[in-house]
Protein backbone atom coordinates (compact mmCIF):
# COMPACT_ATOMS: atom_id res chain seq x y z
CA UNK A 1 0.00 0.00 0.00
CA UNK A 2 2.83 2.40 0.85
CA UNK A 3 4.53 1.72 -2.48
CA UNK A 4 1.38 2.66 -4.45
CA UNK A 5 1.00 5.88 -2.46
CA UNK A 6 4.64 6.78 -3.17
CA UNK A 7 4.18 5.96 -6.86
CA UNK A 8 1.00 8.07 -7.05
CA UNK A 9 2.68 11.06 -5.38
CA UNK A 10 5.75 10.71 -7.59
CA UNK A 11 3.62 10.71 -10.76
CA UNK A 12 1.59 13.66 -9.46
CA UNK A 13 4.70 15.75 -8.72
CA UNK A 14 6.26 14.79 -12.05
CA UNK A 15 3.06 15.75 -13.90
CA UNK A 16 2.88 19.11 -12.13
CA UNK A 17 6.51 19.79 -13.03
CA UNK A 18 5.83 19.05 -16.71
CA UNK A 19 2.71 21.23 -16.77
CA UNK A 20 4.62 24.03 -15.04
CA UNK A 21 7.42 23.81 -17.58
CA UNK A 22 4.97 23.98 -20.48
CA UNK A 23 3.19 26.99 -18.97
CA UNK A 24 6.53 28.71 -18.34
CA UNK A 25 7.48 28.13 -21.98
CA UNK A 26 4.29 29.74 -23.26
CA UNK A 27 4.60 32.69 -20.88
CA UNK A 28 8.14 33.32 -22.11
CA UNK A 29 7.08 32.76 -25.72
CA UNK A 30 4.42 35.43 -25.58
CA UNK A 31 6.54 37.52 -23.15
CA UNK A 32 3.72 38.73 -20.95
CA UNK A 33 6.21 40.00 -18.36
CA UNK A 34 8.14 42.22 -20.77
CA UNK A 35 5.31 44.62 -21.49
CA UNK A 36 6.14 46.69 -18.40
CA UNK A 37 9.82 46.79 -19.31
CA UNK A 38 9.06 47.86 -22.88
CA UNK A 39 6.90 50.77 -21.73
CA UNK A 40 9.62 51.88 -19.29
CA UNK A 41 12.17 51.83 -22.13
CA UNK A 42 9.79 53.81 -24.33
CA UNK A 43 9.42 56.44 -21.60
CA UNK A 44 13.21 56.74 -21.29
CA UNK A 45 13.51 57.17 -25.06
CA UNK A 46 10.85 59.87 -25.02
CA UNK A 47 12.64 61.69 -22.21
CA UNK A 48 16.00 61.58 -24.00
CA UNK A 49 14.48 62.85 -27.27
CA UNK A 50 12.85 65.70 -25.37
CA UNK A 51 16.27 66.70 -24.03
CA UNK A 52 17.64 66.93 -27.58
CA UNK A 53 14.74 69.09 -28.69
CA UNK A 54 13.19 66.22 -30.67
CA UNK A 55 15.96 66.35 -33.29
CA UNK A 56 17.17 63.21 -35.02
CA UNK A 57 20.40 62.03 -33.42
CA UNK A 58 21.38 59.34 -35.93
CA UNK A 59 22.60 59.80 -39.48
CA UNK A 60 20.65 58.69 -42.54
CA UNK A 61 22.89 55.69 -43.22
CA UNK A 62 22.50 54.23 -39.73
CA UNK A 63 19.87 51.57 -39.24
CA UNK A 64 19.49 50.61 -42.88
CA UNK A 65 19.57 47.02 -44.06
CA UNK A 66 22.66 45.92 -45.94
CA UNK A 67 23.48 42.79 -47.93
CA UNK A 68 24.95 40.00 -45.85
CA UNK A 69 27.69 37.78 -47.10
CA UNK A 70 29.02 34.91 -45.02
CA UNK A 71 32.79 34.57 -45.03
CA UNK A 72 34.03 30.97 -44.74
CA UNK A 73 37.50 30.53 -43.33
Amino acid sequence: MGFFLFLFLFILVLGLAVVGSILNFFVRLFSFGKRGQASATHQEDSASSAQHGGKKVFGKEEGEYVDFEEVKE
